[in-house]
């Protein structure tokens, strides 16, 4: 038996220490020097209420799943009830996330695993510590990949796993099912395409000798997918939204079809451990709903309502092709070094899923690629979650992923381009950790992110519950509103149209189940409901954001309501402040 040289055991603890020191400070840096306000007051907002005994869905109108609700209620529980508290679990899991990369990639080498752990690190986490669903839901998917390639079904039995104990080939299936369905009940849209790519990596990975008849369920199911994709892809993406996130995936499943070779028995083996493993993962939130009569708001909100979400206006206003012409519109400016390294930056960041596809076809084109690689073929097929939102929070959702897919496959290219693709992920990381991370994308302007000018900040200690970096006009209009909440909102307040952080940060009770008009209105009987509320037992304070992308045509006849019985008394920021009392005595 041969050892590790003393040198190579020297490496590969100094190489260890960087990457546990190295996310360790990076996540303690920036992991307070970003806020939100409006997405991460939704999530505090509803934590709370759940504290104080409310029952989701039940009295309080969300439309996730639930896990990240109660993740973020022990946070608050634990820690304490400011917006710092949610991002201490997200620390937890971004330092365990980035550290499962790493280790998957030793086998492939030092210095490759180490630029995929900061790779992930650098375009996810630390670009904005958002108490998001989507980034459990990316950490459940690294999770996931880690689980398929050191305990896949591959594993030669007595394999030895540096992190799970050895998982029987008739077991396996079922802590896959767990982590999928775990998934899907933090984000639903996140879950369903980790499934399809779960799914359809299972069915071109098994090799097993069949006869044409026997391999065709594999093949119509494998063949749905691609279907089901193509359809999502329709109808919510547009030209250039498909070719960056969509084309691959859908190339790659079609030209697989051919390469199925699953027996209808084996599908069954995987539905059934798939299934048992989402029971699992299920039961909790299923007893909780069942405990407290609410199952049937959960469907609604969750399921039927959360349909909805797509057709909101501004989810279409946004394009990636805006990122390649606002790097273009900086260097034409002013062309200096760091405008150039963020231009290409923003120039790249839409196209590594892209490339990604690329470099994957060309491995299975290759003579003797007989096996699919695991961390490519799950990243191209979970990325076309950076669609749903064309926007730079939504990119960073897969661009991490995506980078670190084409790590893996560089290691088995030519000399030349290994090289190409290790300074593509040095300069993303570069420029991600030194001119992107922890920045205000609320306050600073598109064309300033991309030519990558850092906003100043200072820690809002006015804010009690916010203790964050944050602009310094953010801090002053916040302290502000508190201000003017806690003096004229005495008898309640009612913010709209999406504004929960004005609830959480003030103290303020929120008497209605929703806090989103947009989401929460749904109908013209529920604005009829609202209003018949309002008049019976008006509220001291109403703020409306006048600017908010959330103002739809359900929330105009509650803005005349407004106007009509409510004096303005403060403008602050975007804010408009009513007050009944200055008007009516």
């Amino acid at each position: 038996m041969s050892y590790p040289s003393p040198a190579t055991r020297v490496m590969a603890v100094s190489s260890m220490i960087l990457v546990l020191t190295g996310t360790a400070l990076l996540l303690w840096f920036f992991h307070d020097r970003f806020w939100l306000p409006y997405d991460e007051g939704q999530y505090a907002h509803s934590a709370e209420r759940l504290l104080d005994g409310e029952v989701l869905h039940r009295d309080i109108h969300e439309w996730h799943m639930g896990y990240v609700h109660f993740v973020n209620a022990a946070a608050l529980k634990v820690f304490g009830r400011n917006l710092l508290s949610l991002r201490y679990p997200l620390m937890f899991c971004a330092f365990f996330q980035t550290w499962l990369m790493y280790r998957m990639f030793l086998s492939r080498g030092g210095g490759v695993a180490l630029a995929a752990a900061f790779s992930l690190l650098a375009l996810s986490w630390i670009q904005f510590m958002n108490p998001t669903p989507n980034w459990y839901a990316l950490f459940l998917m690294v999770w996931i990949i880690y689980l398929l390639e050191r305990g896949t079904v591959h594993q030669e039995p007595g394999h030895p796993s540096s992190f799970l104990f050895h998982i029987p080939h008739s077991a396996f299936y079922i802590p896959l099912g767990v982590l999928l369905m775990t998934l899907f009940l933090f984000r639903q849209l996140s879950g369903l395409f980790a499934g399809m790519a779960v799914f359809s990596y299972l069915l071109v990975s098994e090799r097993q000798v069949l006869n044409t008849r026997q391999r065709l369920p594999g093949q119509i199911l494998l063949g749905g997918l691609v279907f089901l994709l193509v359809g999502y892809f329709y109808k919510s993406s547009d030209m250039l939204g498909f070719m960056l996130f969509g084309f691959w995936p859908c190339a790659v499943g079609v030209s697989s079809i051919s390469r199925v070779s699953v027996s209808p028995v084996q599908i069954g083996k995987m539905g059934l451990g798939l299934t048992a493993g989402a029971l699992l993962a299920f039961a909790p939130l299923l007893a909780y709903h069942v405990w407290h009569g609410s199952l049937w708001y959960w469907y609604v909100d969750t399921i039927r309502d959360a349909l909805n979400i797509p057709a909101l206006p501004h989810l279409k206003e946004w394009s990636y092709t805006y990122f390649l012409s606002a790097a273009w519109q900086s260097v034409h400016t002013v062309c200096s070094g760091p405008r150039i390294l963020n231009a290409l930056f923003w120039a790249m960041l839409p196209g590594l899923a892209f490339l990604n596809g690329v470099a994957l076809w060309r491995q299975r084109q290759r003579v003797g690629a007989s096996t699919e690689a695991v961390l490519p073929w799950l990243a191209l097929f979970y990325a076309p979650v950076s669609v749903f939102n064309q926007t730079p929070i939504y990119l960073f959702y897969s661009a991490g992923l995506s980078l670190c897919a084409l790590l893996w496959l560089c290691v088995d290219m030519s000399g030349m381009l290994r090289r190409m693709v290790m300074g593509l992920a040095g300069l993303m990381i570069f420029v991600g950790t030194f001119y992107q991370a922890g920045q205000q994308f609320r306050t600073r302007y598109f064309l300033s992110t991309v030519a990558g000018e850092r906003l100043a900040l200072l820690r809002c200690t006015a804010l009690v519950r916010a203790p964050l970096w944050m602009p310094a006009e953010s801090c002053q209009e916040y302290t502000r509103l508190v201000e003017l909440i806690h003096t004229f909102g005495k008898t309640g307040l009612f913010a709209f149209p999406n504004n929960a952080e004005l609830y959480f940060l003030s103290g303020a009770p929120n008497r209605f189940r929703f806090h989103n008009t947009a989401l929460g209105l749904r109908t013209a009987a529920d604005v009829d409901a609202l209003l018949a509320n309002l008049r019976a037992q008006p509220p001291g304070l109403v703020i409306n954001h006048r600017d908010s992308v959330y103002h739809t045509r359900i929330s105009t006849p509650v803005l005349a309501w407004v106007h009509e019985h409510y004096f303005l008394i403060d403008r602050v920021g975007e804010f408009d402040v009513y007050s009944y009392f200055s008007r009516n005595g």
